[in-house]
């Protein structure tokens, strides 16, 4: 009778435990069912992207393509062609590899805060594709952990490198070139100063330049000539200057036009900064005094020994 009592207990506990592991199947079976990845949120065409709008920090960004690719908010400018090919190349090659979480519990550990987290809203010939969102960096290279606008879980994305959506400013995605010079085609450079200004003209049978019968600092000359035949700027400086502002110094290129490049000091003295502003070119850019004094050369820099 009592071995009759145990066989029913055990059966009971049997019985039990069973009903548990069918529960727990079913829901991990459900579970599975309703987080199937999804290889993109959306799927886009690279070739017809005509429009990105990035929001970080309350602020946004529009990119938008005509017949170039240009910043349009919140300034209008001639953008950056490489950081949008790589942003680009990320929307149409990026994997979702792994679900993370199933709720925004956690959102700040993956990097989905106020002041990280970056919306990212995609346009193709003028259709609008979808958004998500993307958060911090993931735990490989290139990865960062992502989510729909309007969805609670959270997943690792493969082939997305951070850097190319969370930019420092929006002047990141601004084309920095200036204007670019030939060397070949630089006749004369001037370089005015307040302590007064020399020149240094082509010798075009030696191909050289010469102030005189002075020797010439040849490395520091081809420095001038290398950063003028790509000059490119370190940041913006989105205001306009009166009209009687007077120059700290001005470098005066002669090449196939006469092309006035003029500095600006301002800020404090240990550590200034200048505004550049070219001939021809409305907008105007800011750099340290170290990049302006790639240009900014003096007698002393550039004339080796005086002819006697």
């Amino acid at each position: 009778m009592r071995n009759k009592k145990q066989i029913y207990k055990l059966a009971i506990i049997f019985l039990v435990l069973l009903v548990i592991v069918i529960l727990l199947n079913t829901e991990i079976f459900n579970r599975s069912s309703t987080y199937k990845l999804e290889e993109q949120f959306f799927k886009i065409d690279s070739a017809l992207v005509d429009k990105l709008i990035l929001e970080q920090k309350g602020k946004r960004v529009v990119l938008e393509k005509t017949y170039e690719w240009r910043v349009t908010e919140p300034v209008n400018y001639k953008a950056n062609d490489i950081n949008i090919n790589f942003a680009i190349s990320d929307l149409k090659n990026y994997r979702i590899i792994s679900l993370q979480a199933d709720n925004l519990n956690r959102k700040e550990k993956f990097g989905f805060t106020d002041t990280s987290e970056v919306k990212v809203t995609v346009f193709q010939k003028g259709e609008e594709m979808g958004s998500f969102i993307i958060g911090g960096q993931g735990p490989g290279h290139p990865q960062v952990y992502v989510r729909k606008v309007d969805g609670n879980e959270i997943y690792l994305a493969d082939g997305i490198l951070h850097y190319n959506f969370v930019k420092n400013s929006s002047n990141d995605w601004r084309d920095l070139s200036i204007i670019k010079i030939p060397k070949g085609s630089i006749k004369s450079l001037e370089f005015i100063s307040k302590e007064g200004s020399f020149v240094l003209e082509k010798d075009t049978t030696a191909s050289t330049f010469k102030h005189g019968n002075d020797s010439i600092n040849t490395s520091i000359l081809e420095g001038v000539l290398n950063m003028l035949n790509d000059f490119n700027t370190q940041s913006f400086k989105d205001s306009t200057l009166g009209p009687d502002v007077k120059f700290d110094f001005t470098l005066r290129v002669v090449w196939d036009k006469v092309t006035n490049i003029n500095f600006l000091k301002y800020g404090d003295e240990e550590s200034p900064r200048y505004i550049i502003k070219v001939d021809g070119i409305e907008q105007l850019f800011d750099v340290d005094k170290n990049f302006a004094l790639n240009l900014m050369k003096t007698k002393k820099d550039l004339i080796v020994s005086k002819s006697k």
